[in-house]
This record gives C-alpha cells, sequence and structure tokens, in this order.
C-alpha cells in the first residue's frame, strides 16, 4: 500500500527477490516503485477520505488477487487494514493490532495526553479542536508555534504558524470537528541518526548534525 514510499519499494524488493508475486496500491499517478520488476500487478485504491469505504474495497481486492498478506505502509494504511480485519476477521491476509489501539496511535491529543500520563517530556502543547476558541489558545502558548491536525499521515498535518493570521488562514481550512494541537517549538540543532544492522541484530550507530 502506499507504494511511493521508500519503506514500500523495500518491501517491493524484499518480497520480490524472495520470489513472492507482488501486487502494489497506486494512486492515479504511480511512482517510479510500482515499474519495479518485481511488482506484478497495480490496482487502485477507492479514492475516499472514508477509510471505511476504503477498506471494503480493500476486501474486495484482496479476494479477487487472492492476496496472502496486506502489508500497510502509511498511517492511513495501518487505519484502513485494522477496518478490514474487524469486518472481514477471516481474511487472514490482515495482519493488525486492533482498530482501538489504531485509532489511539492516530490521535496526537490521545498520544500527548498518555505521555503526560506516564512522565515523558514533551514540548508545552494545548490539545483542542477547532470548534473551541484556537485563538486564544494560541495567545496562551505564544507565536511561533506548530499547529499539528490528528489523523494525518507523517508530518502533513504539521504547520508552523508566525502569526495569529497565518492561523486563522489554516483553521479556515478545517472541518468544525478537527481534533488539533498547539505546540511550543523546541529550538535546538537537527540531529539524525543512522544504524547498521546484521541479521536483525544492530551492530553500530552514529548521530550527526545536519549541515
Amino acid at each position: 500500500m502506499t507504494e511511493p514510499w521508500q519503506s514500500a519499494l523495500a518491501c517491493i524488493q524484499s518480497f520480490g527477490r524472495k520470489g513472492y508475486t507482488v501486487s502494489v496500491v497506486a494512486g492515479m499517478h504511480a511512482s517510479p516503485h510500482s515499474r519495479s520488476k518485481f511488482v506484478k500487478n497495480v490496482v487502485s485504491l477507492a479514492n475516499d477520505p472514508d477509510p471505511k469505504k476504503c477498506a471494503t474495497h480493500l476486501i474486495d481486492l484482496s479476494r479477487s488477487l487472492g492476496v496472502d498478506l496486506v502489508v500497510p505502509i502509511s498511517d492511513h494504511d495501518a487505519h484502513v487494514v485494522a477496518l478490514a480485519k474487524e469486518m472481514s476477521p477471516a481474511n487472514t491476509a490482515f495482519l493488525s493490532s486492533s482498530l482501538k489501539s489504531i485509532e489511539f496511535c492516530r490521535s496526537r491529543n490521545a498520544t500527548i495526553t498518555l505521555c503526560n500520563q506516564l512522565g515523558i517530556r514533551t514540548p508545552p502543547t494545548i490539545c483542542v479542536n477547532n470548534a473551541t476558541n484556537v485563538a486564544a489558545a494560541a495567545k496562551e502558548l505564544g507565536f511561533p508555534l506548530f499547529l499539528k491536525l490528528s489523523g494525518s499521515v507523517a508530518s502533513q498535518g504539521v504547520h508552523f504558524v508566525g502569526s495569529l493570521n497565518e492561523l486563522q488562514i489554516l483553521l479556515d481550512q478545517l472541518a468544525s470537528t478537527t481534533e488539533l494541537q498547539l505546540q511550543k517549538p523546541i529550538t535546538g540543532d537537527f540531529v539524525d541518526i543512522t544504524g547498521f544492522a546484521a541479521g536483525g541484530t544492530l551492530m553500530g550507530s552514529f548521530a550527526f548534525k545536519v549541515d
């Protein structure tokens, strides 16, 4: 699923080199990954924001293609697969955590609340939704800040906001029930990390600053 992502390419190569038949879910504009010599089928999933409709389509696709295993790549994929598993429990192609746990992890409000309960330090955060007085919360937190949307994929739902006017422009584009967070930035250096593994064992790692 979500074949343009780098992790999808890793799956395509790993399964393909083992001799498995690989099918990928591609959008309107398939990436070069879908043209891998290991890819046998390129299919599309219902282009619908409702995960239940996508899950229904995925169940039909898995049956028609005789799929043994569905590999979700993005957070949205994981949500769709969890729904498909709940809707079609006899279909062993869907390996997933419970729908409840997936939905919990997709809620930034729920995860930040859990961090607070466990004593895990996080940047100062105010959990709100678009129907509340977001402007007052933003003034309390101070600008600049990050606006984060629950249910978004990776960093696509994260916006850097420098003023009340910028915040209002973003809010005008959201549904009134959107779950969101306002969070203070943490100033520092960007540091990345690389690890080396062999046979599933981490052999070594190092961190480095980004220019």
